[in-house]
């Protein structure tokens, strides 16, 4: 794979899986390090994890990225993946989620794409433009109590281990607010 492609969509409400993307991981015989960038939409997610990918090495051909626009329309439905990376004793995969707050989508849809984004990250990025205010607070914390839920749910109803949350480094994108003691 040298291009990023379709891992999961949203069809009348329900996650699908691309088939394509899930043999890919199949085949990934080494552990898989999921890396998700998340956060509102138009707010260079996908610039963000180019750079990234970039940095890491991936093998992705001039084209083939994850796409990015200049208009305000958003780019990315779903959770796009990009080709696997592969580092010491692990693989690791960007995930590129659908952006919050879209004009077309409802705020369910946000929450469930946000949530399943969590539980697959081992590295969760919340990316956010400007200063940390309490509607990102409020958006984090709910998608938060909503993963938790989730995973005391799958543990009571299965044999499945407890999951983990993933390490979470917040993004903040152009602040340029000063620092000045009082």
């Amino acid at each position: 794979m040298s291009s990023v492609m379709a891992f999961v969509s949203m069809e009348d409400g329900k996650f699908v899986i691309n088939e394509q993307a899930a043999e890919l991981l199949s085949s990934i015989e080494k552990p898989v390090v999921p890396v998700c960038v998340a956060g509102n939409y138009r707010t260079g997610k996908s610039f963000l994890l180019n750079c990234l990918t970039d940095l890491e090495g991936a093998p992705s051909k001039k084209g083939k990225k994850f796409a990015v626009g200049g208009t305000t329309n958003a780019c990315t439905r779903g959770i796009w993946l990009s080709p696997p990376v592969k580092t010491g004793n692990h693989v690791k995969i960007f995930l590129d989620t659908e952006g919050l707050g879209a004009l077309d989508q409802s705020q369910t849809h946000d929450t469930q794409i946000f949530a399943l984004s969590v539980l697959l990250s081992s590295c969760f990025m919340y990316n956010t433009v400007g200063t940390i205010d309490e509607k990102a607070l409020d958006s984090l914390a709910a998608v938060t109590q909503l993963a938790s839920k989730i995973n005391h749910d799958l543990r009571a109803s299965s044999s499945l281990p407890a999951m983990n949350f993933p390490r979470f480094m917040w993004i903040v994108r152009d602040f340029s607010l000063s620092l000045k003691d009082s």
